[in-house]
């Protein structure tokens, strides 16, 4: 066989790996991007009423996830009605990566709101986490 062409087919094959790669981590960025918009856009919008509670909570459950991955907190007293439902929410994600969750999130979001990124552009700062402005709804 010729020596020449292995180390050809090598080299292509190399990089179609770095290329694959490089697109992988650039949609991981934009994945990123996008969620940390949504949140900023959430947690303007959750104080509002716009939202309806049962769609906050599974947003709530989907930050929390994309954030913190898998639930391994203690389930709330059984009094504690807001902090169960809220648990509920992310315990129910099992173990959904927490890129899954970036992305399930934004789907949501712009599934609730279509337009929300058009406000994303509009915003210069975000005004925190989604679960600080769940206090207010629950």
């Amino acid at each position: 066989p010729c020596p020449e062409l292995s180390k050809k087919l090598i080299v292509n094959c190399i990089v179609q790996h770095v290329k694959t790669s490089i697109r992988k981590m650039d949609a991981s960025v934009s994945v990123e991007d996008d969620f940390n918009a949504a949140a900023d856009c959430v947690a303007r919008i959750a104080a509002t009423g716009e939202v309806p509670d049962a769609e906050l909570l599974r947003l709530y459950g989907l930050y929390k996830q994309a954030t913190e991955g898998p639930c391994v907190e203690k389930k709330p007293s059984f009094f504690d009605i807001k902090g169960r439902s809220k648990h509920f929410a992310w315990v129910a994600l099992g173990d959904m990566s927490q890129q899954e969750a970036q992305s399930k999130y934004v789907e949501l979001l712009s599934e609730l709101k279509p337009n929300w990124n058009q406000a994303k552009a509009q915003s210069s700062q975000g005004v925190g986490p989604v679960f600080s402005s769940l206090e207010v709804m629950f």
